[in-house]
């Protein structure tokens, strides 16, 4: 191997991953080059790459030296994992072939060997695997990607290995490209003939079952008597590539396995837990807009049939399925790609109700000279008449200006159960303006990453009556080694008439609200980091005051968080605490508790709840799951008493079947 001058990589021919390792002495390594805060072709903490490949998979092997380890995630796709919150090395794959436009597989893994994979903008199921140690110069990673997840062409890929040191806020890359060219990276030359060829179709069963445990209490708080329910679960999966499936799925489990922290939310929002289950996840990039329908409210599905399909050009998308509580729904994404520069698409939503028929589409024009957008999207519900329609121009650097533009105009009667809810959403038009600059100083010869920007939308009912909301203005800096920021947001709401009919069910008629909220706080890492958050006005006609603080540490690899909230309004007065974490023990099991405590001194109550998490994952989909749930009340903190009590144990397995 030579060293990355021609950008064409040609890995070596293996038997076996392990192989890589043991050949690295003797073989000369790749180097990354640092892109970020500045170039430097020998940066001083050095990133070593070997690249080779089995009949199988793709091998990469890479000693990163670097003083002190930044990494705490431990669950595959972790959030702050995918977000690069914290020390990671990223493999991207153009698997279209080098210097085609497309949605490039993207697999990410840090010093603790957890993965994360993606493409696009969105999760992939793909069969990869890390194995990783830390040392005191730094650490050292094997990744294995799988052939068989990719969709690929026999020709060379487009390829760029990269990481991220988060205490210097520094980027290395193999083949220099912020920009995201795709004629920027790396070629990967591989010998087709040595690859084993992959199945045209591959089917995967995957049985789950699970005993759930249910108790609650009856009005004289007697405990009913416990329900035990054995469920047995199965989901068929059939695959060409990464980019046809059909999913048809029976009796899954969606129950509370994979939720983790819960959130308490001012405006009464449902509590809005990402998406995990599988076969939501699967497929995202091609279904409707998260807008259109909100799949976390669909809770307890008894079947369902999904089938995706796309190529270069167009993709379609179907997924119907009957849920317990809300009844039959389908919905469904056709969208076509004429030029690289240009998409369209339409969507639809069918559901039980009449009124709850929403079709619609998007179009999109990219001006890539300028690295800009033009969308627009309208939406419609029959037979009910209401429609929302979008238009929004935004352009995206970064390292400089960016700037959004953007109407928003949505009819009453247009939100569902199947949509996300807010409380000034429905029945407005809504404008606005978002710019941002970013930028690098060197004060005091350190590096100084800061971002400053701002927003300033206005609102109108679309009856008449005027609702405008106020500037927001931001700012946070990143100094080395940590993240320093802070934000301000001043809110204006004019008044309204019969808005969502509180003026009936709370007697409230000015739902004025002109209030201020600040926020600072600091961050080094995912559970490395502290907020404060403070806001006071004047909400729905009355004072308002707000307080929250968030800690989030991670001594001894075990990651432990605090929030403190207190809510005072004319709907709420109440204080809670929450403690979450992840704690892990031998043999690969993931411990996650969390446990709330609300205290609401306006309608009364006291309340106690806990959640206990134990899982062992050793490859996606695949697993052994318990969770314990219990929830107390009482009318004060020494009367509680039992309210309800769940168990769930639950055994999954994925089994290729051909």
């Amino acid at each position: 191997m030579l060293l990355i001058l021609s950008l064409t990589v040609k890995p070596l021919k293996i038997s076996r991953p392990e192989e890589l390792k043991a050949k690295a002495d003797s073989v000369r390594p790749y180097r990354l080059v640092e892109v970020l805060p500045e170039r430097d072709t020998a940066p001083e903490d050095s990133a070593l790459v070997w690249v080779g490949y089995t009949p199988e998979e793709l091998v990469i092997y890479a000693r990163l030296y670097q003083r002190g380890i930044n990494a705490s995630s431990r669950r595959r796709d972790s959030r702050s994992l995918m977000e690069g919150k914290e020390d990671i090395l990223r493999v991207s794959l153009n698997t279209r072939g080098w210097g085609v436009v497309s949605d490039d597989y993207g697999v990410v893994v840090n010093p603790l060997g957890t993965v994360g994979d993606y493409r696009g903008r969105y999760a992939w199921d793909g069969e990869n695997y890390a194995e990783a140690h830390t040392y005191d110069w730094g650490w050292e990673v094997l990744l294995r990607i799988s052939f068989s997840t990719l969709d690929y062409t026999r020709k060379p890929w487009g390829f760029n290995v990269s990481r991220k040191i988060v205490a210097k806020s520094e980027v290395q890359m193999l083949s220099p490209n912020l920009n995201g060219d795709p004629k920027s990276d790396a070629r990967l030359v591989l010998d087709w003939n040595y690859i084993r060829p992959k199945r045209a179709v591959s089917v995967v069963l995957i049985p789950s079952f699970r005993l759930q445990s249910e108790a609650d209490t009856t009005w004289n708080g007697d405990i009913r008597k416990r329900r035990v329910l054995p469920i047995a679960g199965i989901t068929f999966r059939a695959k060409r590539g990464q980019n046809e499936l059909l999913d048809a799925t029976l009796l899954p489990d969606f129950s509370d396995v994979d939720v983790d922290i819960k959130e308490f939310q001012l405006n009464r929002l449902p509590v809005d837990y990402p998406e995990k289950r599988p076969y939501f996840t699967g497929g995202r990039a091609y279904a409707p807009d998260s807008r259109l329908i909100r799949t976390r409210n669909l809770v307890q599905p008894i079947f369902g049939v999904k089938f995706y399909s796309a190529n270069e050009r167009n993709d379609i998308y179907v997924n119907t399925l009957r849920d317990l509580y809300l009844g039959d729904v389908a919905f469904g994404k056709l969208a076509w790609r004429p030029t690289d520069e240009m998409a369209l698409s339409s969507s639809f939503v069918l559901t039980d109700s009449a009124g709850y028929q929403v079709f619609g589409g998007r179009g999109r024009y990219y001006f890539r000279p300028l690295n800009t957008y033009l969308s627009a999207s309208l939406y419609r519900n029959f037979p009910v008449g209401a429609s929302r329609l979008s238009l929004s121009l935004n352009r995206y650097t970064d390292r400089g200006l960016s700037i959004s533009v953007w109407y928003d105009r949505t009819g009453r009667g247009f939100l569902s159960p199947f949509n996300y809810r807010t409380l000034h959403f429905d029945n407005i038009n809504l404008r606005g303006v978002w710019a941002e600059y970013k930028g690098y100083l060197k004060p005091f010869g350190r590096t100084l990453y800061f971002e400053v920007g701002g927003t300033y939308k206005h609102r109108r009912e679309i009856g008449g009556e005027v609702l405008s909301d106020g500037g927001h203005p931001y700012y946070f800096l990143l100094m080395t080694p940590y993240l320093l920021g802070g934000e301000a947001e001043i809110t204006y709401y004019g008044y309204l008439k019969h808005l969502y009919h509180y003026d009936t069910l709370y007697g409230i008629r000015d739902f004025t609200a002109r209030y201020i909220t600040v926020l600072s706080g600091y961050f080094a890492s995912e559970w490395k980091s502290a907020t404060v958050s403070v806001s006071f006005g004047n909400y729905l006609g009355h004072p308002m005051r707000s307080y929250s603080l968030e800690v989030q540490v991670s001594p001894f690899g075990v990651n432990v968080g605090l929030v403190a909230y207190a809510y005072r309004t004319v709907l709420d007065d109440l204080k809670a605490v929450q403690y979450y974490g992840e704690i892990p023990l031998p043999y690969g099991i993931l411990a996650k508790p969390y446990l709330n405590y609300t205290r609401d001194d306006l309608w009364g109550g006291n309340y106690l709840e806990g959640n206990l998490v134990l899982l062992y994952e050793p490859r996606p989909l695949t697993g052994i799951y318990l969770a314990i749930n219990k929830r107390l009340t009482g009318d004060s903190p020494e009367g509680l008493h039992h309210n309800y009590e769940k168990e769930v144990f639950k055994v999954q397995v994925r089994w290729q079947v051909w």
